[in-house]
């Protein structure tokens, strides 16, 4: 309480104020396809689907499994309501209109030529937990497949990963559901307990649990905040899994391109001079 002038005036607390979030706008994760595909029944089919969260997954996904005959979708977008391509005005907004727009969180793109088709989606950047699950659930249901197998990629923080030893980064570990059968030659260690995993590729993976489907999720530990070839190339052992082997590229050309993106990746965007 506080008194002016003999006047009692009530004094609210920012920590306590219900009204101080009215206005907040939440946040909610739409697709923005192409648009000839208005009408998401037209999609391509597929029955592989490839997830790739962070940045050392999208510069592997894109380096070592995406051919280069490949279509784009379209891609993942956060709140609609905010920024509306549509709309003149947002140019001016904006400026220059960059492929990486500010709420653009990944693309989505689809290869016909392995199996009944791929589904890749690449995010660079998280997509918020609360829509996880739905986007999941819209890979299976939007396939025209009766059974969809999955292939994730994520990259988490070295301090995530709980050990009693001491692991050497950057380090590779898998999650898989009861149903996936992996190939003679894995090498990759399961990841253990109590280590846990959540986002749109374990999201993912869950899905695929709860209906039956084969998935595998490979987490990937990193010391480091910078993305480099050795920490993309800690992905390679993925290669072997024998639904993935008839869309990787040769290695070493793979290898060459990898250099090619680590470095752009390090390109300040924002800037116009650069």
């Amino acid at each position: 309480m506080a008194t002016f002038f003999g006047e009692v005036l009530p004094i609210h607390s920012r920590a306590v104020d219900d009204n101080e979030d009215e206005n907040v706008e939440t946040p909610s994760v739409f697709f923005d396809l192409d648009s000839k595909y208005d009408d998401v029944s037209s999609l391509p089919a597929y029955d592989l689907v490839c997830v790739a969260t962070g940045a050392a997954p999208n510069i592997f996904a894109q380096c070592y499994l995406l051919p280069d005959s490949y279509q784009v979708l379209g891609s993942i977008r956060l709140n609609a309501s905010r920024h509306d391509a549509s709309d003149p005005s947002s140019s001016a907004v904006w400026g220059l209109d960059y492929m990486r727009r500010p709420d653009t969180l990944g693309k989505l793109l689809h290869y016909a030529g392995h199996g009944n088709g791929v589904l890749y989606c690449v995010c660079e950047k998280e997509v918020p937990p609360e829509n996880c699950a739905a986007i999941a659930r819209h890979f299976v249901q939007l396939s025209k497949s009766t059974n969809v197998t999955s292939v994730s990629f994520t990259a988490l923080p070295a301090s995530e990963y709980k050990s009693k030893g001491r692991p050497e980064f950057p380090l590779l570990r898998q999650l898989r559901t009861c149903s996936f059968k992996s190939g003679p030659e894995e090498t990759v260690p399961d990841l253990e307990t109590p280590n846990t995993v959540s986002g749109l590729s374990a999201a993912m993976l869950t899905e695929c649990e709860v209906g039956g489907m084969s998935g595998v999720l490979y987490v990937l530990y990193c010391d480091t905040a910078e993305v480099d070839s050795s920490v993309v190339r800690a992905l390679e052992p993925a290669l072997k899994l024998p639904c993935l082997q008839a869309l990787s590229q040769p290695v070493e050309s793979c290898r060459i391109e990898l250099l090619r993106r680590v470095r752009d990746s390090r390109i300040d965007r924002g800037n116009l001079y650069f």
